[in-house]
């Protein structure tokens, strides 16, 4: 069955009934996006040109004839914000003195309450009415059904004798309220504003009274449902005063069945006077049309049903060919955080989409980086913070932000790594700011008497300023709107606050409520695209393709309380709206009346549960199911577990690679650099490792943790120790250190732990900062590490300090000759190098619990070795380098000073080596006596590494990928 839209057939009806004198009616809809597409429809009537009716939104229709302009929401809570304060110094009752940024929240919470008090026509002087001591309800309230009066009671029944706390502060405010609420709307009526609620109820009045009328010759309402009292009290007058029609769209399927809740409001209008002549005597029934084809899809998740939809789309375009109308298709969005993942996910070869909802200011990546600079501030505002710094746990989110990413992009990056690397907690804000002029203005500090507000219209015109580009053309459309409305509102709080002092604290809080609320509109006015909606922006409009998406319970109806001081049971006795009653039926007419003319239907929900969600789907899809009695043809969309398969990596070595590789071996031009110990080891872990790190270069990422973890540990123990002793090197030069130096040391350790971590932690030269938090216990752990090591020291002497970081000012290297003519250069830098009787100890530290026993040589070059012992290979190498450029220094013994074993009583730095066919271990006190051994099996690990015939491939050791860098490439873990 073909019928036609609502607004189409009004259409026609008009100009049947009225011809050209059509031009003297006044229609009225619920909002003016309804007016506009009846408009459209109208056209389409007319033969010729001809005036056209006046076309008006309820809102519009009430706003000329109330005496009252409509204000802004932030001048009418500073107004109530003031009515309060002047009220304070008159009556010890209201609550206490708050700022005006604290006081925003519960405010514009009253203010809403006060909006709902005079749309519904309700006393505030009755309902904001203490009745705890009384057992009913005076002659005054004789207005009220029996159940209102019933709900009332047993809200004040609970007020006993003896009050809890809460119900003590409920009292005490409740009972001012009267008096807020005369003082305040008598001020806004003296100055001619007001909010809506206030305006419409003021309209009303002025129609009672006689003082004001509606310039309207024929007055027509169409397409309204549920109705508030003030809206029906004017249109009762209309009824009354002026030729007046009302068109109803309405179906016999909910208005015949007093238990649908989509009838509620309108079975209720159908028995008013002045509304039931209106109503046709044979209602429609358009719902239950046997021809609709309607589907039902359950998805895995919510965002699943994006993906679905787009396919479901494209499917029907391709079915229908050319007679398919993009602007006859409308896509429903009930759950409005599938927005952006939505305009994302429709494919690019699809007419265009015309976004007729708006989009959440708060969901936007300018409105989080204002958030973002707010709470660097705040934080950069506490008292002991040290001036000029701001923190790096607040800097590194701002830097990495897509608005401010794009800009200086080089500076910004390097300067991101640098604190990622060095885990300094504090950067010198003048080195932010000489990343450029966008960076000037975002990280400058604000005082004490500077305005927030101010500091936020300065950020938001220098991004604009910058004008970044953003990764799509949607993002940046949407990003572009984000400035200039937070623009509006920065400059609006501007004004707002200029009489008051506001912490920054405060204002944060206020700019958060305020701005949470705001949205911004995408809409490009295109009807012919398809149309993509939220529930309550498809009042009147009829689309024969319908897609509704995100039909869980919990988003259709919405189940959002309002936010009220009035409790459910007075909203409930005074007829004000509730969300069982009044918002259900408002959701469920909206349903229903989107499926009474449409013939395709698809229909989506999430079965995925999580916090907030049952993962259940909507009681209107239960009554499609097994009500209404439709074909409905529902099914589960399979959940994709598409588990790849993961193959084996290897990289052979092509001439490239060989080429990369000898960039360690002698050349002919005398270049020098080295193969570390450390990639060597990394090496023998994994070759593809080894690949994917020194000759792909992908460097590992780095931590974005200002923690200090167990790798900046150790970079903060290797400086605390070269600065410790560095005074000691130069006067061993002299002489042997003596047990008397290290305890004149032993004062110097705070200190000097103390200094490296506060270098560590900033970033400028002017200032130390103090370490706090989670560097505090960083820097006991490291004062008592360094302290047990001079007393180590203290024990050992007499000896000579040889060296600190030996290799690093002057290279220290070595090869090894493979076959066919390549030598290849091995090279390391030595923690600490020191001689005590001829033997001299080359030192590594380590901030770990690496064993000291060594199995074997080979065991130590052994890459398929589970127990290969890496830490003995790399102070191997250093003990082996050191005595192959100083051949002549005697005994060389490698050791280890490894933090979690120098507090055992029988600590020794040294490592043992296992007898061969023995369970016993002796020590390794010289590198000669193993010199061949060790040369020959890591010349056999480098002839490998060179092999041209052996390619990098994954270690068979899966135990190793635990904590690689690179296993997200091969997926082992």
């Amino acid at each position: 069955m073909n019928v036609l839209p609502f607004l189409e057939e009004l259409a026609q009806k008009l100009y049947t009934q009225h011809g050209k004198h059509i031009s003297k009616l006044t229609i009225v809809f619920p909002n003016w996006r309804s007016g506009l597409a009846f408009q459209r429809h109208l056209s389409a009537q007319l033969p010729k040109p001809m005036w056209a009716p006046q076309v008006q939104s309820m809102e519009a229709l009430i706003r000329p004839i109330s005496p009252l302009r409509p204000a802004r929401i932030l001048p009418l809570i500073t107004k109530l914000y003031q009515t309060f304060q002047d009220l304070r110094l008159h009556d010890s009752e209201v609550t206490q003195q708050e700022s005006l940024a604290q006081f925003y929240r519960w405010g514009a919470m009253l203010l809403q309450d006060f909006d709902v008090v005079d749309r519904y026509l309700v006393e505030a002087r009755h309902l904001f009415r203490d009745l705890s001591k009384q057992k009913e309800l005076s002659t005054t309230y004789d207005h009220l059904t029996h159940t209102q009066r019933e709900a009332i009671l047993s809200f004040w029944k609970s007020f006993g004798t003896r009050l809890s706390s809460h119900q003590q502060k409920f009292l005490k405010l409740w009972k001012v309220l009267p008096q807020v609420y005369t003082a305040f709307s008598t001020q806004l009526r003296a100055q001619h504003i007001g909010y809506t609620g206030l305006c419409q109820r003021t309209a009303y009045e002025a129609l009672r009274e006689g003082t004001t009328s509606i310039p309207a010759t024929h007055i027509v309402f169409a397409g309204f449902s549920a109705l508030s009292p003030v809206e029906e009290k004017i249109m009762a007058w209309c009824h009354e005063h002026l030729p007046t029609d009302f068109y109803w769209d309405v179906d016999a399927y909910y208005m015949k069945n007093d238990l649908q809740e989509a009838g509620d409001y309108l079975r209720v209008y159908r028995r008013r006077p002045h509304f039931q002549q209106s109503f046709p005597q044979v209602l429609p029934a358009r719902l239950q049309d046997a021809s609709k084809r309607i589907k039902l899809m359950a998805t895995a998740s919510a965002v699943e049903q994006v993906q679905r939809l787009a396919g479901q789309l494209r499917a029907l375009a391709q079915a229908q060919g050319d007679g398919f109308v993009p602007g006859k298709t409308a896509i429903v969005v009930a759950n409005e955080r599938l927005l952006l993942p939505l305009l994302h996910a429709l494919p690019a070869e699809h007419p265009p989409v015309n976004v007729a909802m708006g989009y959440p200011l708060r969901n936007t990546a300018t409105y989080q980086l204002l958030d973002k600079l707010l709470a660097l501030q705040v934080a950069a505002g506490q008292e002991a913070w040290p001036a000029g710094y701001l923190a790096t746990q607040y800097i590194l989110p701002l830097l990495r932000h897509a608005g401010v990413a794009g800009n200086e992009k080089a500076p910004a990056h390097q300067l991101c790594q640098q604190l990622q690397k060095s885990g300094q907690r504090y950067v010198e804000q003048r080195i932010l700011a000489s990343l450029g002029a966008l960076y000037q203005v975002l990280f400058k500090p604000l005082t004490p008497n500077e305005s927030p507000a101010q500091y936020l219209v300065a950020c938001l015109e220098a991004l604009r300023e910058a004008n970044v580009d953003q990764e799509s053309p949607l993002v940046r459309s949407i990003e572009c709107r984000s400035i200039e409305k937070l623009l509006q509102a920065s400059k609006q709080l501007v004004a707002t606050l200029q009489p008051y002092t506001t912490s920054l604290e405060d204002f944060t809080q206020l700019f958060q409520h305020y701005a949470r609320s705001l949205q911004i509109s995408l809409e490009q006015g295109n009807a012919n695209a398809i149309q993509l909606l939220s529930v309550l922006e498809t009042k009147n409009l009829d689309f024969d393709n319908i897609f509704i998406l995100g039909m869980n319970e919990d988003d259709f109806p919405a189940q959002t309380a309002p936010n009220t001081f009035i409790p459910y049971n007075l909203r409930r006795g005074y007829g004000l709206p509730t969300a069982d009653k009044y918002q259900a039926s408002l959701f469920a007419y909206h349903f229903y009346r989107l499926l009474q003319r449409a013939q395709n239907v698809y229909l989506t929900y999430s079965t995925q549960t999580s916090a907030g969600n049952a993962g259940e789907m909507s009681r209107y899809l239960y009554q499609l199911l097994y009500e209404a009695k439709l074909p409905v043809a529902s099914h589960t969309a399979p959940q994709s577990l598409h588990v790849p398969a993961v193959s084996p990596i290897e990289v052979p070595k092509t001439v490239p690679i060989l080429q990369q590789l000898d960039q360690w071996t002698t050349q002919s031009s005398g270049a020098v650099r080295g193969l570390t110990p450390s990639a060597l080891n990394t090496y023998l872990d994994c070759s593809l490792r080894f690949y994917f790190r020194y000759i792909a270069r992908l460097k590992p990422p780095e931590p974005s943790s200002p923690v200090v973890d167990t790798q900046r540990f150790g970079l903060l123990f290797h400086a605390v120790m070269e600065q410790l002793y560095t005074p000691l090197l130069r006067k061993s030069q002299q002489q042997p250190l003596q047990a008397e130096d290290f305890v004149a040391l032993r004062p110097k350790v705070a200190p000097m732990v103390e200094q490296v971590l506060a270098q560590q932690l900033r970033l400028g030269n002017e200032q130390l900062v103090p370490p706090k938090d989670q560097h505090i216990i960083a820097q006991k752990v490291l004062q008592r590490l360094v302290a047990r090591v001079v007393k180590l020291d203290e024990e050992y002497a007499p000896f000579t300090l040889l060296g600190l970081e030996v290799g690093r000012a002057h290279p220290l290297s070595a090869t090894i000759a493979l076959q066919h003519g390549k030598e290849v250069r091995l090279s390391g830098i030595i923690d600490r190098v020191d001689q005590k009787d001829g033997t001299v100890r080359t030192l590594d530290y380590k901030t770990g619990n690496d064993s000291k026993r060594i199995t074997s040589i080979t065991a130590l070059l052994d890459s398929n070795s589970r127990t290969r012992n890496g830490a003995a290979l790399q102070t191997l190498l250093y003990a082996w380098l050191f005595q192959q450029n100083y051949p002549d220094a005697g005994v060389v013994t490698p050791g280890l000073i490894n933090s979690r074993q120098v507090f055992n009583k029988s600590f020794t730095t040294h490592f043992s080596i296992k007898i061969p066919n023995s369970k016993s271990y002796v020590p390794f006190l010289d590198i000669s006596a193993h010199k061949r051994a060790f040369e020959a099996e890591l010349r056999e690990v480098l002839e490998e590494l060179w092999d041209p015939e052996t390619s990098f491939a994954q270690t068979e050791d899966a135990s190793r990928c635990v904590h690689c860098p690179y296993k997200g490439i091969c997926q082992r873990h």
